[in-house]
């Protein structure tokens, strides 16, 4: 089964610290709201560029596990990563597209002394609820 892992130093931003808002005003006065990475969200696609290092995985579906291994014992909600863990799978080029992925687990755990982050994808197609894609 084709796999690929990879173990970042470091945690994602979480989804508060991942997309912002702003208004953009345009040529005819009017103003649209519009979405935008932050700082933070690029400085993750880019780690994640940086260890995936060319490798990807080609699949129909795809399987993401991650395991966030926080600094400090402040609380977030695991699923908070999973947005930018995906998006930057995508972004690197390890996956063709994140819609792809049908089953997701997600771990959070205290490592005060090596905050980091593991993320494995894998293209198996495992039914584990018996049902067809």
């Amino acid at each position: 089964m084709p796999e690929l892992r990879l173990e970042i130093a470091g945690v994602p931003p979480t989804n508060n610290h991942y997309k912002n808002f702003r208004v953009m005003p345009t040529r005819n006065g009017k103003s649209v709201p519009s979405w935008y990475h932050t700082a933070k969200a690029k400085e993750w696609f880019a780690t994640i560029v940086a260890h995936a290092a060319g490798r990807k995985l080609r699949a129909e579906t795809y399987t993401v596990t991650y395991a966030v291994f926080t600094g400090s014992a402040v609380c977030t909600d695991v699923d908070n990563y999973a947005k930018c863990i995906l998006d930057g799978l995508a972004h690197a080029g390890v996956i063709d597209n994140d819609k792809k992925v049908i089953d997701l687990h997600g771990y959070r755990r205290i490592d005060r002394a090596d905050p980091r982050t593991i993320i494995i994808v894998r293209t198996d197609q495992e039914q584990i609820f018996g049902v067809g894609q």
